[in-house]
């Protein structure tokens, strides 16, 4: 835990059971609090004595998304809302996150004065889930990189199989995978990777109206969903696609 030494908000409590240390981590701004104390602290209290530590926690804590780790991946998982507990140097990670976000709100740049006027906020899983409550369907493909050496990016890549070229999904992954940056606070830093510098007209589209991302979807082309950012890049477009009803 040496990459935590000014870790001012970084929790470790100690606990000892049946002669055994069980150590926790926890970053307190990024984790719910209150969860740990239930779903993890009081499991911990009510062991038998004879139960193998490591491997009851992991079949019996109440969570959905429990990962067994190696000592190397222990920092990944803090600064992604993971609670780390560690029995006898083997790890689990337990995910707690609980960063602070705004609601779904209406759109503030791109108005509509009919349909739905929902819009993206900086939350991913929450524009994720705005796209897939519009495309009930299997074929509603998410594929995940994550690009910054430092800030470790969370961006997906939304895509309908069967409807979007496969040719095109697979250059633009390439494109971002091979990203080298510091970090990206906003779907505007991908732009410049992505876009072609041989086209009068922009290539790549900005929205915050989670109507708009599925409409293109529908026509086959491909939504670039950045955590952090309330915009979602949709590409390709052409020069009528900046023509819209309201």
């Amino acid at each position: 835990m040496e990459n935590f030494n000014n870790y001012s908000d970084l929790i470790h409590r100690k606990i000892t059971i049946n002669n055994i240390t069980v150590n926790i981590y926890t970053i307190e701004t990024i984790t719910n609090s209150s969860t740990i104390n239930d779903f993890i602290l009081r499991k911990i209290t009510q062991i038998d004595k004879n139960t193998d530590l490591y491997e009851y926690l992991f079949n019996n804590l109440p969570n959905i998304s429990i990962k067994k780790i190696s000592n190397n991946d222990v920092s990944f998982y803090l600064v992604n809302g993971f609670t780390i507990i560690e029995v006898n140097n083997k790890y689990l990670a337990v995910e707690m996150v609980n960063t602070p976000n705004r609601s779904v709100t209406v759109s503030e740049y791109e108005k509509s004065i009919t349909g739905p006027k929902d819009s993206f906020t900086e939350h991913f899983n929450t524009n994720i889930g705005l796209i897939r409550k519009r495309i009930r369907n299997t074929n509603l493909k998410l594929e995940n990189v994550t690009i910054g050496k430092y800030s470790n990016t969370k961006v997906g890549i939304m895509y309908i199989e069967g409807i979007c070229k496969n040719t095109l999904k697979d250059r633009i992954i390439n494109k971002l995978k091979k990203i080298n940056i510091d970090g990206i606070v906003d779907s505007s830093y991908l732009i410049s990777y992505l876009s072609s510098s041989h086209n009068l007209f922009p290539t790549i589209k900005r929205t915050e109206r989670p109507d708009l991302v599925t409409e293109s979807l529908l026509e086959g082309k491909i939504a670039i969903i950045t955590d952090n950012s309330p915009d979602v890049l949709i590409l390709p477009t052409f020069f009528i696609d900046y023509f819209h009803l309201l």
